[in-house]
């Protein structure tokens, strides 16, 4: 394999996993409407650590990033059409 088509194959790996993260965001929003519907705090540590307990420990700070995100958008409302 050369090194443009690693790149290439690179490349569409990082848009499918941006394409992941979305739709993983979406249903965070989804997820912070209903905590709110319900009266339920954001975050949730037992989930998180349960999450994380999933990841392997070398994605680990990356994927806490991922949920400090989910817990940024869910904070402000973040809501796209009629979800």
């Amino acid at each position: 394999m050369g090194i443009e088509e690693a790149r290439s194959l690179i490349d569409e790996l990082d848009a499918k996993i941006v394409a992941l993260l979305e739709e993983r965001l979406e249903l965070c929003r989804r997820l912070g409407e209903e905590k709110r519907r319900l009266g339920l705090g954001l975050r949730d540590e037992d989930r998180e650590a349960e999450v994380l307990g999933r990841v392997p420990s070398r994605w680990r700070p990356l994927y806490r990033l991922v949920i400090e995100e989910c817990l940024r958008e869910q904070a402000r409302g973040g809501f796209r059409g009629g979800v």
